[in-house]
């Protein structure tokens, strides 16, 4: 697999596997405070995703492992996009742990050993993609190569944007 003169390819924080991502978010719900892993738990029982108290969880959840700079977190949460909202519900489902969307049982691990262009994948020290994954995706790659970035999370580009351009223009420079 590999398409006509692709020379390398870069994958940044990826969801290859729906039950991974799962089971990673699960594991990082369980470093948070214990009130809130009971709401996160509640509320997702009863399917009240909408509730304020679970989006308050969620944005603690997103503040360690989504976008770690407040100001920027604060801004995106404020945005609102009723369209892409409804996209998300409709393909991944309305919790953010849990898939129950039109990706619920999306894998695409089994396809990576058919990868043969040079592949990087990046995650973030702290990243809801978490760096055991990708590594772990990474040596399934006939060419894998895996980086973490230190002290960013899921939004790397905007909080350690130039480790990431040295990182990837590092390894362009390698392979192109």
């Amino acid at each position: 697999m590999g398409g006509r003169g692709i020379r390398s390819m870069v994958l940044q924080s990826p969801m290859l596997s729906a039950v991974d991502w799962q089971k990673d978010a699960n594991r990082l719900i369980k470093a948070l405070p214990k009130d809130t892993q009971r709401v996160i738990q509640a509320c997702q029982a009863v399917g009240a995703t909408d509730a304020l108290v679970y989006q308050e969880a969620l944005a603690l959840y997103y503040s360690r492992h989504v976008l770690r700079r407040p100001k920027k977190l604060k801004a995106m949460l404020a945005r609102k996009n009723p369209r892409g909202a409804a996209i998300y519900q409709h393909m991944w489902g309305s919790s953010e742990f849990s898939a129950t969307g039109t990706l619920a049982d999306f894998d695409q691990t089994h396809r990576l050993q058919d990868v043969h262009c040079p592949t990087l994948i990046v995650c973030g020290e702290h990243d809801e993609a978490t760096p055991k994954t990708g590594a772990r995706y990474a040596k399934r790659l006939p060419q894998g190569v895996f980086h973490e970035i230190p002290d960013a999370s899921h939004a790397i580009w905007e909080e350690q944007p130039h480790r990431l351009k040295r990182v990837i223009n590092q390894f362009i420079q390698r392979w192109d």
